[in-house]
């Protein structure tokens, strides 16, 4: 059975946030870098952040001179202070949610509220929110707890923002009875509420739920709190690796959550698990169906088919005579280009896929070996079309090994930001749509066509935009790793939301390019047909924007499978002609 995932699972915006600023600033290299206490509740990601320089520091003597990042949590303002009196960078991550808490406290503060804080004693956002209460604060995490505050006459009260939502209702009715003079401000984040529903929920459809994230995140150990109140087997664990010992293939219908804390690739790499344990207790075919299908698309040959049937349809859309050594050509050149641009970012490819970067490691040479074997393949036969063609190849397969070469000198990097083609923003998803352009359409037009004509461009424009979105969507889903080696991706550039407008956008004047040049006969009807695949591009956006399709096979299989539908659509449109 496919494992359920939380729709809210991983980061949370305030968390996201902190983790954006604290890695922009370890990327500048602008001297020391230190956090005052984790920057956020989970182990892997705080040692991720102290192998890139940023150390964690307990008391404001430890600062030296660094920069200081605030994190997520707050800290009070004597503190911030005292930073600023030792001569600190201050860099203030504190989620804006807290920020918001932290004013009402104060503001009621200095109004001659108590403030009532329901939270955990001891916790970080709970320590800030007391230095904002200027020693009119008190901690309460049950309805007991107001038992031994005696009378007051005005009370304020608000909520670690992590808070379970039914304690705090619970204690906010009753502050709200014993005392007048009661305001009650409800404080809790919207994500951490939402998340709190939605582990509900799926811990009615399922046999067991795996929460995952730090032991000592809050957030998360109240979702694993409330899994358990359920009655549903619940499992906390911080990584893939403590799954053995839960022994979870024992269950059919598993549901994964994760704490505000807990990345992306940490989540990934659960499910990936859960899903390898659950295969050991199914039939052995259908075992077989999902490794066969697990290969054929982790070989490339998934993709490198789709390069051969795009070119197909690009050859139909340019009403030239298509020859084998074209499809050929287009896949082993995107066969190759599939393996060995992997090493171009292997860095990134640890965070973004981490089991199929284990696979490549394992397998380096023969990897590389295949992929040297496909690019030699593609250059004979772009050989056989013709010297310029060739030239052509041969300058696209210098380009795909250079991206990751440092081409300006070390004299200049200081002039010169970007010292490599993959340094360049939104270099990859330009490539990557030039790449995909370049040999399935301009490769058979330039063999075949003694001119250029506006069907030539069309067709160039169509198969750079579904190559683009394909490269951007799959950007969107690798934002996290991107930002920890720091690649500048549209989607780190311009934010998840505008990418995802920007998409919807080129889809939409692709379809109207499409449409303009089939009814002004510069494209056959073919391009009124092949308008499914933008089609296609905006459902596959949409299921990704729903996390129906978020990973694994269910995510490539159908994101590459729209160079499919271009070939089939063009053949079927072929036989109607007939």
């Amino acid at each position: 059975m496919p494992v359920k995932i939380a729709r809210s699972a991983g980061f949370c915006m305030g968390v996201r946030r902190a983790m954006n600023i604290v890695l922009e600033a370890a990327h500048r290299k602008g001297g020391s870098i230190c956090t005052l206490g984790p920057l956020i509740h989970n182990r892997h990601v705080v040692e991720l952040l102290e192998s890139k320089g940023v150390r964690v520091i307990d008391d404001v003597s430890e600062v030296g001179d660094s920069t200081v990042v605030i994190r997520a949590h707050g800290i009070p303002p004597a503190v911030r202070a005292e930073l600023e009196r030792n001569g600190a960078r201050v860099r203030d991550a504190t989620c804006p949610h807290v920020r918001k808490v932290q004013s009402i406290v104060k503001k009621h503060a200095a109004e001659g509220y108590r403030i009532l804080i329901v939270g955990d004693p001891g916790h970080a956002e709970v320590e800030g929110l007391l230095g904002y209460a200027d020693g009119k604060g008190v901690v309460v995490g049950s309805v007991s707890d107001l038992d031994a505050l005696g009378e007051m006459d005005k009370v304020c009260v608000v909520a670690q923002t992590t808070q379970n939502a039914d304690t705090f209702q619970e204690i906010s009715r009753e502050a709200a009875r014993r005392y007048k003079d009661c305001v009650v401000f409800d404080t809790l984040c919207n994500s951490t509420h939402q998340r709190q529903e939605e582990v509900r929920e799926l811990a009615k459809q399922a046999d067991a739920v795996v929460v995952v994230g730090g032991y000592n995140s809050a957030n998360t150990n109240r979702l694993a709190d409330i899994a358990r109140s359920t009655g549903v087997p619940t499992f906390h664990i911080e990584s893939a690796e403590e799954l053995l010992a839960a022994q979870i293939d024992r269950f059919r219908n598993v549901a994964v959550t994760a704490g505000a804390s807990t990345p992306n690739w940490l989540i990934q790499g659960v499910v990936e698990a859960i899903d390898r344990a659950q295969q050991r207790h199914t039939p052995a075919l259908a075992r077989a169906f999902v490794y066969g299908l697990r290969s054929f698309q982790d070989s490339g040959v998934h993709i490198a088919i789709g390069a051969a049937l795009l070119t197909y349809a690009s050859c139909l859309l340019q009403d030239l005579t298509v020859l084998p050594e074209y499809l050929i050509l287009a896949f082993s050149y995107v066969f190759a280009m599939q393996h060995l641009m992997y090493f171009t970012d292997r860095a990134a490819a640890m965070y973004n896929e981490p089991t199929r970067a284990l696979f490549y490691e394992r397998h380096k040479v023969l990897i590389i070996s295949v992929g040297a074997a496909g690019v030699v393949t593609a250059l004979a036969f772009s050989a056989m079309l013709g010297w310029d063609t060739f030239g052509l190849m041969l300058l696209a397969t210098a380009a795909g090994v250079a991206y990751n070469t440092r081409i300006v000198p070390e004299k200049l990097v200081r002039l010169v930001r970007y010292r490599r083609p993959k340094d360049v923003p939104a270099s990859r998803d330009i490539f990557a749509g030039l790449g995909w352009a370049v040999v399935t359409v301009v490769v058979p037009f330039l063999h075949a066509s003694p001119s250029l004509a506006e069907r030539n461009v069309v067709a160039f424009f169509f198969v750079f935009a579904i190559a683009f979105i394909r490269s951007v969507i799959v950007d969107v889903k690798h934002i996290q790793g991107d930002r920890v080696v720091g690649n500048e991706t549209i989607p780190i550039i311009i934010g998840k939301q505008r990418t995802k407008v920007m998409l919807g956008a080129l889809a939409a004047v692709t379809a109207a390019v499409l449409v303009v040049a089939a009814q002004r006969g510069v494209v056959s009807s073919l391009g009124i047909y092949l308008l499914s695949c933008i089609v296609y591009a905006c459902i596959y956006l949409y299921l990704y924007h729903e996390r129906i399709i978020f990973q694994g096979i269910s995510f490539e299989g159908v994101v590459d499978s729209n160079y499919w539908l271009a070939g089939i659509v063009a053949l079927v449109w072929r036989l109607s002609q007939r």
